[in-house]
């Protein structure tokens, strides 16, 4: 809904920690949640999209998420988006994505 859309930026950012505690002590609960997260990519408004990122970002930096293996191109797709704070999200969640996983995005 809308009411979404009310929420500051950094209302949205403390949500997505407090998703992110809840489900990490679970990462078969984890990699359900940021599937779900995921499929919000598509055709969301932009506080809807900056959520879901912010959410995996939380959780990512806690589980290790390489085995969903659209999680990658989700990501990066959502850099070519037209809102900024969309594509700070996505940095954002890439960056977090790769401390939970550091083997997988820097293999030096």
């Amino acid at each position: 809904t809308q009411r979404g859309a009310q929420i500051h930026k950094q209302g949205r950012a403390n949500i997505a920690k407090c998703v992110a505690s809840l489900v990490k002590k679970n990462s078969s609960q984890a990699m359900s949640v940021v599937g779900k997260f995921l499929d919000n990519l598509a055709n969301q408004p932009d506080y809807a999209l900056t959520f879901s990122l912010l959410a995996v970002g939380e959780i990512g930096r806690c589980v290790d998420l390489s085995s969903i293996g659209s999680l990658k191109g989700c990501l990066l797709d959502a850099f070519s988006h037209k809102s900024e704070e969309v594509k700070s999200a996505a940095s954002y969640a890439l960056g977090n994505v790769a401390l939970g996983n550091l083997q997988d995005y820097l293999p030096f």
